[in-house]
């Protein structure tokens, strides 16, 4: 049997893509859950104390602007592990002095919920460096561990993040919808 041009090249990129396949790791992937922002609650804005709410009053302005992660299997395929870390962009208001914000977020879980361990609010403080007023900020890395029932892959969990807003907060995020 003699074979022409066309059908070598044809035959050869088949072979590429099977040593392609063969070459992966035989474990399959673990389906990562669905990770959503909150909507109210994916923007903060920091006043200082006190009744006034404008410009000259603002302590810094916060926006949820992305997030990357990770799934592997957890033992014995009874959870999946993810990794998520989450980032953000920063204003220092006119009210800020020292160039230091403190902001709260939440990565949850509801999937899991009453469990405490389907909602975990993280603590952050973000120096601003000279005179800048903007920065981007990615915090350090969440772990979660997702249990998995029989039949049951990561995907049927949604992951949610959100800045953890007092109700003055989020009763501003609403009335001042971007």
């Amino acid at each position: 049997m003699t074979c022409n041009t066309p059908a070598r090249l044809v035959l050869l990129a088949g072979l590429a893509l099977l040593s392609a396949c063969s070459s992966q790791d035989d474990k399959p992937q673990p389906s990562c859950p669905t990770v959503l922002i909150l909507a109210d609650a994916e923007h903060f804005t920091q006043f200082r104390p006190g009744r006034g709410r404008d410009v000259t009053d603002i302590v810094a302005e916060g926006d949820i602007i992305g997030f990357k992660g990770s799934c592997e299997p957890g033992k014995k395929n009874a959870t999946v592990e993810m990794t998520l870390s989450v980032s953000f962009s920063l204003t220092r208001g006119a009210a800020n002095s020292d160039g230091v914000v403190n902001f709260p977020y939440f990565v949850a879980v509801p999937g899991m919920y009453p469990d405490p361990a389907g909602k975990a609010v993280m603590p952050s403080t973000v120096q601003f460096p000279g005179n800048l007023s903007k920065v981007r900020y990615s915090d350090e890395e969440v772990q979660l561990s997702l249990p998995l029932s029989l039949g049951q892959s990561g995907a049927s969990y949604e992951v949610i993040i959100g800045f953890q807003l007092d109700e003055d907060q989020l009763a501003y995020n609403r009335s001042h919808k971007r």
